[in-house]
């Protein structure tokens, strides 16, 4: 019984570091293939050599979707590079995207 409960404790924590690993390869892979347009939960979890199911389960314990993470890093890259366009920036890698003006990037 002892041996049980101990294990217990051993195994536990190994998986929950694991579904944490899990995810920030995940976020890994993600911010490194922005620019991919076939970028997708089910390309992730290839990848990553898991199921898309896998993948799902691990990001809704940490209270998001995969997609919805895609979204707001790719939202934020483009909100960063239309704000320093308007500054005049360019930023390396980035192209400037036809509908970002100036007038957008300040919110005006």
């Amino acid at each position: 019984m002892l041996v049980s409960v101990l294990s217990a404790e051993v195994v536990e924590p190994a998986e929950e570091n694991a579904s944490d690993l899990l995810v920030q390869q995940a976020m890994a892979y993600i911010a490194g293939h922005l620019d991919d347009p076939e970028l997708s939960p089910g390309s992730v979890a290839r990848a990553l050599y898991v199921s898309v199911r896998q993948v799902h389960t691990r990001f809704a314990a940490q209270d998001f979707t995969v997609a919805s993470h895609i979204r707001a890093v790719r939202l934020a890259v483009e909100a960063r590079v239309c704000a320093q366009a308007a500054c005049g920036v360019v930023v390396p890698g980035m192209q400037r995207q036809p509908h970002c003006t100036p007038a957008q990037a300040t919110g005006g």
